[in-house]
């Protein structure tokens, strides 16, 4: 992980505590300090991030799902925040139904890849048997425009 901030802050690390309306809080994990910032993202459904990275410009990125209930489908998201907490972008990614998205790494170049399984079948969880679930990589540029995905 890349240090981030200088001087006194060199040493802050990005810890991502999760709660339900898709909040991210950053917060130095070595020592108990205050909320450095906070932001909530809330589309009316059940929205979580499951994984986190920095990029060498200390942004956050956030890769998570959506799920909505009505239709039984959930979409990936990836969201990137400046080291301020402001969102720069939120891309969803859902070339099936059922989009699961629980990593992420950033490149050198800033690239970022994500990565879950895609499937037809709301059962996708059950990697057993006859259920068909893909493996799904995306990978966006540094401004959130998708640059290619399987």
């Amino acid at each position: 992980m890349k240090k981030v901030f200088s001087g006194v802050m060199l040493t802050l690390l990005f810890f991502a505590l999760l709660i339900p309306m898709f909040s991210v809080q950053v917060v130095n994990a070595e020592e108990e300090l205050p909320i450095v910032w906070e932001a909530v993202y809330d589309e009316g459904k059940s929205e979580f991030f499951s994984n986190v990275a920095v990029d060498s410009n200390g942004n956050l990125i956030a890769v998570g799902n959506v799920i909505n209930y009505s239709t039984g489908e959930a979409a990936g998201i990836v969201a990137k925040y400046s080291g301020g907490g402001e969102l720069l972008w939120l891309e969803k990614v859902q070339p099936y139904p059922f989009t699961n998205l629980n990593g992420i790494t950033v490149d050198p170049y800033n690239n970022i890849v994500a990565f879950g399984v895609t499937s037809t079948n709301p059962n996708m969880q059950d990697y057993g048997g006859s259920q068909i679930a893909e493996w799904l990589i995306a990978k966006f540029y540094p401004n959130g425009t998708l640059m290619w995905q399987t």
